[in-house]
């Protein structure tokens, strides 16, 4: 029997080298645009969900909150998103997407999903609907043990 060895055998390694490569291309594609995938999921979920607070994001975006702030605070200054304070509660800070925000958001759409043909290319529609529900699977296991 072979010795296990993390580096060609861990599903570990392999899913965080494959969502590396993605993200690389991925902020590829993205960069005429002057975004990244990490602050375009941002834009997405404030489109999608409206004024939030920066903790509502970090837990809708599935980021930790310290993250979430620097990426606000590009976006911000890209004019993407406008920071106000909470009336209800004058510590927080709702977040909203702008205009131009919005629009960037719905342009990449497309640039997106054309980098995951790129790396679904060769895969059945049948073998990317069980990776989707298994990848799925594994994020339910590791969630239920982290409470992420």
């Amino acid at each position: 029997m072979t010795a296990y060895n993390p580096l060609t055998d861990s599903m570990g390694f392999l899913l965080g080298q494959t969502f590396r490569r993605v993200s690389y291309l991925t902020n590829l594609r993205f960069r005429s645009h002057d975004i990244t995938a990490e602050q375009w999921i941002l834009l997405l979920c404030l489109k999608e969900r409206g004024s939030i607070t920066q903790t509502e994001l970090a837990e809708a975006s599935g980021k930790d909150k310290t993250t979430v702030t620097r990426l606000l605070d590009n976006l911000e200054r890209k004019g993407m998103v406008t920071k106000c304070a909470d009336e209800a509660d004058r510590r927080a800070r709702l977040i909203d997407v702008t205009p131009k925000g919005r629009r960037t958001a719905e342009e990449l759409v497309d640039v997106e999903k054309q980098v995951l043909d790129i790396a679904m290319s060769g895969l059945a529609p049948d073998e990317v609907a069980q990776l989707r529900a298994l990848l799925v699977r594994i994020q339910r296991n590791v969630k239920a043990e982290t409470d992420m």
